[in-house]
């Protein structure tokens, strides 16, 4: 569903116009690890699976609505720049993110069944905490690379 989401947002992106690259603000590398990335990452992410969580709960027809809407939001966010550097920027966090979220949202549903869910809560928590942990140092890195060489060649 995550994907699906990512999907929807980069063709937004698309169709809106989006998709131009500006690489006049590469030339310098951003610090990492980039710990005020992590600390924004970490909020929003885990602000965003508390909901899920507490959606997964109440209905889960509601939760896979929010889901395909907050994915959606973040395909947009990243392939405003083009698809090829969106791609870039979340390929390295993207899957360990996406997977934390899902056991999350799984945590949710077997809690609304009354069904034993804490270690799904928890291994969803430390993917993100992994995701985040790339996302605001090899993420970076790769994408200040990616952009460097587009200007360069």
């Amino acid at each position: 569903m995550f994907w699906v989401g990512i999907f929807i947002g980069a063709l937004l992106d698309l169709i809106l116009g989006f998709g131009f690259v500006s690489v006049r603000h590469v030339r310098t590398m951003p610090p990492i690890p980039d710990f005020r990335l992590f600390l924004g990452v970490i909020i929003v992410n885990f602000a965003s699976s508390i909901v899920i969580f507490v959606l997964g709960v109440l209905s889960v027809v509601v939760q896979l609505v929010a889901i395909l809407a907050v994915s959606a939001y973040v395909g947009e966010l990243a392939f405003r720049a083009g698809l090829v550097v969106g791609l870039v920027g979340i390929a390295p966090h993207a899957p360990l993110e996406f997977l934390g979220f899902s056991f999350i949202a799984y945590a949710g549903q077997c809690r609304g069944r009354g069904l034993p869910y804490a270690r799904y809560l928890a291994l969803g928590y430390v993917l993100l905490l992994v995701a985040a942990v790339i996302e605001s140092t090899l993420s970076i890195y790769i994408l200040h690379a990616f952009l460097t060489s587009m200007i360069n060649h």
